[in-house]
């Protein structure tokens, strides 16, 4: 079948759309695997056609950041999905002239953010992301806030300055915490780990960067100064940066030409790194005068790849589309299929993040789909078998009113959104955030309990929680006094909470615990948010997006209203 020029032009506008949601906003709709596929189909056609290619290093640039250049190029990588893949690669290094005997170096793939943290007498001058790969954007304080790298700089080994090369990242460990306490606060959970190093490390809340748990790993350097100090091979790098306390993963070494030692390595060393988010391993030359004799080409080094792994995948047939409301109002649609077995456990549900997801991907009752983990944690739905799709299925709709309260929703953006503030489970969520550890850490007053004061028409906002009594407590279903007498003596002790904290737990946007303690340290009452004048000094030292995003939602009545009668229910001796 002839190459249709039109498939091409799809394709390069559909990749240029991934490319913003993966590396601009870190909000990927589908895997690497998917992404992957375009691009090798988008190289095939350009051949065909006989187009300019129009491959280049993705960007994660935005245009309101500081930008600071690379002393040397930080380059994607050329990718396999198969030993075959591989075996060609090893093919063109033959051809090259890289020699039998000589080293290979097999390592994790990490799957987090690329960072280039330039070491200046060991103390970080400065830390970017790869951005377009020539230069990235600043994100010093942010990175400083993973934590302390453990460099210890000695001046004997003649480095005066080096770009660190590594990936920030979080461990499955640590992100199931993190989303737990995020579930726990009624948000919703983080969907892949990726997401949740890449949207960290641009985060100006420095005491969220911490309490999200990130490491940083590195693989290997860019300029250093002295030129004559740089590392002669990747395994003297990692000898070297062990030696000096970085932290550096996994690597191994094997003798080039020697396949069947490759593929085993190669294994090892991904069933090795399962703790941690991995999409593959990299496969480079160890030697770098081989490495420069190789070359790059125009978007990745010749002497490296990555073996990228299909991840677990299962088929199921979709059962139907709930739609869960969240403490923002916005509706969640959420995909139920027949359980299926998926990476050792049983799966039944898959978020599908937003309205606009539904339609794009065109689900329908019965469809058979397939599911995969993401990140080897979240399930989602990867792909729609609509050549098996019966003839008469009917397209999943939006739905016309909440499913918690009956109101009318209104389309905002790629959301649906539930406008009315006493939605029942809108006020249930807020009553789990406020009570949750990150706010005022009222024990005991989870999802279950916040649903029942709201049912039993107690508790409207976080402000009633102070006037409800042990009787009324006991009088909720599956409640009994000595949970009840628990329960009202944390409300009480959460009196004295700082009032940062008390802040943090109205839920208002953008109010983290950093910028929550600063506007606190201006505002003597918490009332005072609602006096246009007093709160300009407070909301000063914050972000304009912030300013605005908080003065729209305070001038909501209410919004108003719910500090007033918190600021009335904890003033009381």
């Amino acid at each position: 079948m002839a190459a249709e020029p039109g498939r091409l032009d799809w394709l390069r506008g559909e990749i240029a759309r991934h490319d913003t949601l993966y590396f601009e906003k870190a909000e990927p709709e589908i895997t690497d695997y998917e992404y992957d596929h375009l691009k090798a189909e988008l190289r095939r056609l350009e051949v065909e056609l006989g187009r300019e290619s129009s491959e280049r290093v993705g960007s994660d640039l935005r245009k309101e950041s500081a930008l600071v250049p690379h002393g040397r190029p930080m380059l994607s990588l050329e990718k396999a999905y198969s030993n075959d893949e591989v075996d060609k690669f090893g093919a063109r290094l033959w051809e090259a002239g890289l020699k039998p005997g000589e080293g290979l170096i097999v390592e994790p793939k990490y799957d987090g953010i690329a960072i280039n943290v330039r070491m200046v007498r060991g103390r970080v001058g400065v830390a970017a992301t790869r951005g377009d790969g020539t230069r990235g954007e600043v994100v010093t304080a942010a990175f400083a806030a993973v934590g302390d790298m453990g460099y210890r700089w000695d001046r004997s080994q003649g480095i005066e300055e080096i770009e660190l090369r590594g990936e920030v990242i979080i461990s499955y460990e640590a992100f199931a915490a993190l989303n737990a306490r995020r579930v726990a606060a009624g948000d919703e959970p983080f969907r892949h780990p990726r997401a949740v190093a890449a949207g960290s490390i641009k985060l100006t809340d420095l005491a969220e960067i911490q309490a999200r748990g990130l490491s940083v790993v590195f693989h290997g350097w860019g300029e250093v100064v002295p030129e004559t100090a740089a590392p002669e091979s990747v395994l003297a790098f990692r000898s070297w940066a062990q030696g000096v306390g970085l932290p550096v993963g996994e690597m191994v070494r094997v003798k080039f030409g020697e396949r069947s030692s490759l593929r085993g390595v190669i294994e090892q060393v991904r069933e090795d790194a399962a703790a941690l988010p991995t999409d593959g391993v990299v496969i480079k030359v160890d030697e770098v005068s081989s490495q420069r004799r190789l070359g790059d080409g125009p978007t990745a080094p010749r002497w490296a790849i990555a073996r990228k792994f299909a991840p677990p995948r299962a088929e199921t047939t979709l059962r139907q589309i709930v739609w869960q409301v969240g403490r923002s109002g916005v509706l969640t649609p959420v995909a139920e299929f027949e359980p299926v077995q998926l990476d050792g456990t049983t799966v039944a549900r898959a978020t599908l993040h937003n309205a606009k997801e539904v339609r794009r991907r065109d689900l329908r009752r019965g469809d058979r789909v397939v599911v995969e983990k993401a990140g080897q944690v979240i399930p989602a739905i990867v792909e729609v078998r609509t050549a098996l799709r019966a003839g008469e299925s009917v397209a999943e709709g939006w739905p016309e009113q909440c499913p918690s309260c009956g109101e009318a929703v209104e389309v905002d953006g790629v959301d649906l959104r539930c406008g009315n503030f006493e939605c029942p489970d809108q006020m249930g969520l807020r009553l789990v955030h406020f009570a949750s550890r990150g706010a005022v850490g009222i024990r005991g007053l989870g999802k279950s309990m916040a649903t029942k004061l709201v049912e039993a028409r107690l508790v409207r906002g976080p402000g009633d929680l102070y006037a409800v009594t042990e009787a009324e407590l006991v009088d909720l279903p599956g409640v009994g006094l000595a949970t009840a007498r628990k329960l009202r003596r944390e409300i009480g002790d959460s009196r004295a909470q700082a009032p940062w904290r008390m802040l943090v737990g109205l839920g208002l946007p953008g109010l983290g615990p950093t910028r929550a303690k600063l506007v606190a340290s201006k505002l003597p009452r918490l009332t005072d948010l609602l006096d246009a004048e007093e709160r300009a000094e407070a909301f000063a030292a914050l972000g304009a997006a912030a300013r605005a995003e908080l003065e729209v939602a305070l001038e909501q009545p209410e919004i108003a209203q719910m500090v007033i009668k918190l600021y009335a229910a904890v003033a009381k001796e």
